[in-house]
């Protein structure tokens, strides 16, 4: 299978093109500096060039509170560019998989959040990514959309290396303690692709590492894991914070339906991290 993967040295696309590469597939990676997917016409002749089967669309506007003053640039790369890769998908035959956000979501309902639940997102970053979501259903009958969260991993700039780094250096701790969402580690969400790539489901899947916890708990459990459990870490409000962008309160993701689809679901949250951790150590 010839899987083309757009984004492909940011924190999910290096993972993946790892994971591609050592089961065999012909993969091929673009990132950012070799592939701008806001221009229809490059992305078309990567696609004639590459002739993919599957696309991985990882290539995203991530700053979410830089979304808020600069709401175009985000919609440039996570809405036109999402629609220019699923047009071009569309137009080559290939089967489109495009990675989404929990951020859609308002995360008002206090519980997991399932695909049919309404999508609201409540920040600039939140409505490109939704509006992007939207292109590609129009655009790309045979697609995906893969709903992730709170990732971490070895290839960019991640809130749990964030929080060691400063333990190490005994900077005070203070951290969110009501936002609550799925922390999911990259690799485990490009093994979840993986599983979906030959598969026939067409809309929507949540794909995480199960589980629900605070940006505080999960700061609390990276410490007490890396062997930091002696550093305190304070707990504080969002408000308190006082970051540009809103963020949902609730986003953790139900990945139900992806355990159906696959046969089995990607491991808890807490044991995700700790593989994570043993990976750097």
């Amino acid at each position: 299978m010839r899987v083309l993967v757009t984004g492909a040295r940011g924190l999910l696309g290096a993972e993946l093109m790892a994971l591609l590469t050592a089961a065999g597939f012909e993969a091929q990676g673009l990132g950012h500096a070799e592939l701008d997917i806001s221009d229809a016409r490059a992305v078309g002749g990567a696609m004639t060039q590459f002739r993919p089967q599957v696309v991985v669309n990882c290539a995203g506007f991530t700053n979410v509170d830089g979304a808020e003053s600069r709401p175009e640039a985000a919609l440039l790369v996570n809405r036109d560019g999402a629609t220019c890769v699923a047009l071009a998908a569309a137009a080559a035959g290939a089967r489109l998989i495009h990675v989404s956000s929990d951020y859609v979501y308002a995360g008002d309902l206090g519980r997991g959040i399932s695909e049919g639940d309404p999508e609201r997102p409540i920040s600039a970053y939140g409505r490109s990514k939704l509006e992007g979501d939207l292109g590609v259903r129009r655009v790309c009958p045979d697609h995906v959309i893969v709903r992730s969260a709170w990732l971490y991993g070895a290839h960019g700039k991640n809130f749990i290396d964030t929080i060691l780094t400063r333990a190490r250096t005994g900077e005070a701790l203070r951290v969110v303690g009501d936002q609550i969402g799925s922390p999911t580690w990259a690799r485990d969400l490009a093994s979840g692709i993986v599983a979906l790539l030959g598969g026939s489901r067409v809309g929507t899947v949540h794909v995480a590492n199960p589980g629900a916890v605070s940006w505080h708990g999960l700061a609390r459990a990276a410490l007490d894991l890396a062997g930091f459990a002696h550093v305190p870490i304070a707990s504080i409000t969002t408000a308190e914070l006082g970051r540009p962008a809103p963020r949902p309160a609730y986003s953790a993701l139900d990945t139900a339906l992806y355990a159906k689809l696959v046969g089995t679901p990607l491991r808890p949250w807490r044991d995700a991290l700790a593989a994570y951790l043993a990976s750097r150590a």
